[in-house]
């Protein structure tokens, strides 16, 4: 999903309340889409995606903790 920090829990809610419940994201974000002008600013955060889908007990199987490395990872890899 592409969208702006704005929209994007909106965006999730709808799509959830619709029915969706496979998502693409990315951790932190990061990327983002050609094709979308600067009306969408890129990925929606894998981290933002999980705390509004928390709420809704939509994660099953997610393990959490590997998640938590795979950022710190991401913080490494991303500022280098």
């Amino acid at each position: 999903m592409h969208s702006t920090p704005e929209t994007a829990l909106v965006k999730i809610e709808a799509a959830y309340q619709s029915g969706c419940r496979r998502f693409d994201s990315a951790l932190k974000g990061y990327g983002g889409c050609p094709m979308a002008n600067d009306d969408l600013t890129g990925n929606i955060a894998t981290e933002n995606l999980i705390d509004c889908l928390k709420p809704q007990n939509a994660l099953h199987g997610l393990n959490l903790d590997r998640l938590k490395e795979a950022l710190a990872f991401a913080d490494r890899v991303f500022t280098a």
